[in-house]
């Protein structure tokens, strides 16, 4: 990883911790680098305050149609809706966020070849 990147880090971190939780399953990694929130896509991702402190939404979802391990990060509104939204309401942002990403990585796999 860059070391000058400040995301390099935790993003090593989680790499870690999903190979920890799903192991060989995990073939490839692929990150989501697009500017816009692949939840609501309409507003940009980047630091946001978090309890006075600055804050970045890393997360990961297994592909498992392809044993891709794809990282993604959202926007400050979307992750303060998931935070207090009820669990019906978070399954369906998820869901949607899969769908983004799972287009995105189909997308830049079409580019790719």
């Amino acid at each position: 990883m860059d070391t000058l990147d400040p995301y390099a880090t935790a993003i090593e971190k989680m790499i870690s911790l999903c190979k920890a939780q799903h192991g060989e399953s995990i073939k490839a990694y692929w990150f989501y680098k697009e500017d816009l929130c692949p939840c609501c896509a309409k507003r940009e991702i980047g630091l946001f305050k978090f309890q006075h402190e600055d804050a970045f939404s890393l997360n990961a979802f297994m592909y498992n149609e392809r044993s891709v391990l794809i990282g993604y990060a959202l926007c400050r509104v979307c992750v303060m809706d998931l935070r207090q939204a009820s669990k019906k309401r978070v399954a369906v942002m998820h869901d949607q966020i899969e769908k983004h990403l799972i287009e995105a990585y189909h997308k830049h796999l079409s580019l790719a070849n």
